[in-house]
């Protein structure tokens, strides 16, 4: 049985512990929180045993065999390291590093201890992504794609109300590239590796985050554009268009529903499965990753997380969007 620690009470945890239900090999052990009332709710909500009041508090207990790492973006590396500096496996919430430099790092370190870290983006890892890879295979030559992901905030509402929620902070490294822009962007590099050309642009709030972001993308034989905003919703989904036929794509995040639809006939087929724990497909290779021993995942290799990564990054520094530590000297 190996026993599991959450790090993060937020809806993403929620979505998380109710992706484990088929887990016969996986026990929720522990939770941690850096506002203790948050971690006792959460505890008792799920029937947790332990709560702590920090990573470390736990990894010094020695209560867990595994950790899923859902902190908000600027601790997902120091909480990461801390894992692997104690051989504890660990699953890291997207995205996850702040930038390429920080994650190769921590790979490196991962391979020296020989510990699993493992990349937690969700569609990477679900049956709909081969679903949608062979799709594309149908719609003859690719000659555009747009990947969209614009859903309104419901903490905007405290921010524009003068508050200040974590959604929004800038010293955490939030903003709309880097909670749903980098969906899209696994998705495009995931299914056509890193573009030759990326040109980017942000609409950034008085915290310094983006509120909206769009990034224009070029391959050898096709186009793109990526747009994500948490200020507005988009009524538009997601397209990858062929020669041949178009598949329409309604949510980059959980590829919930993928539809083919034939150039000449118009026929629309929904191809993607169902799917109600859209998390279960990452928390079973996890899982797995961990009795095999391996340090790594195959489904989301590390060079997958570095590529995925380089991307943001350029998309970020392009549209001027730079973190603490990240200067404008550094080149892609």
């Amino acid at each position: 049985m190996i026993r599991l620690g959450i790090v993060g009470t937020n809806f993403i945890s929620d979505t998380f512990v109710a992706s484990t239900s088929e887990e016969k090999d996986l026990t929720l052990q522990a939770v941690a929180s850096g506002h203790r009332e948050n971690a006792e709710k959460f505890a008792q909500k799920y029937n947790i045993p332990s709560v702590y009041d920090s990573l470390d508090e736990m990894l010094q207990a020695k209560a867990v065999d595994a950790v899923y790492i859902a902190s908000p973006n600027a601790l997902h590396v120091p909480m990461t390291k801390l894992c692997v500096e104690h051989h504890v496996p660990v699953l890291t919430e997207k995205p996850f590093a702040v930038n390429e430099k920080e994650a190769a790092a921590v790979f490196a370190l991962a391979a020296k201890n020989n510990v699993l870290v493992q990349d937690a983006i969700v569609p990477l890892y679900t049956k709909n992504l081969q679903i949608l890879k062979e799709a594309i295979g149908t719609i003859g030559t690719i000659r555009r794609v747009f990947f969209n992901y614009s859903r309104y905030s419901s903490r905007y509402d405290a921010y524009r109300a003068g508050k200040n929620p974590t959604t929004f902070r800038y010293e955490l490294c939030n903003g709309t590239f880097m909670d749903l822009g980098v969906y899209c962007l696994a998705d495009l590099v995931s299914l056509f590796g890193e573009p030759e050309f990326i040109q980017s642009h942000a609409v950034k709030l008085a915290s310094g985050v983006d509120g909206t972001s769009s990034a224009i993308v070029s391959y050898p034989d096709f186009d793109g554009i990526v747009m994500a905003s948490k200020i507005s919703t988009s009524a538009f989904d997601s397209e990858i268009e062929g020669e041949d036929g178009t598949i329409r794509i309604n949510n980059p995040g959980i590829l919930t529903s993928i539809v083919r639809i034939d150039r000449v006939t118009k026929e629309e087929k929904e191809l993607a499965e169902p799917c109600p724990y859209p998390m279960a497909a990452e928390i079973h290779d996890f899982l797995e990753n961990i009795k095999e021993g391996r340090t790594e995942s195959q489904i989301v290799p590390h060079a997958l997380t570095l590529s995925i990564l380089h991307t943001l990054d350029q998309c970020r520094y392009k549209a001027r969007i730079r973190y603490a530590g990240e200067t404008e000297g550094e080149t892609l």
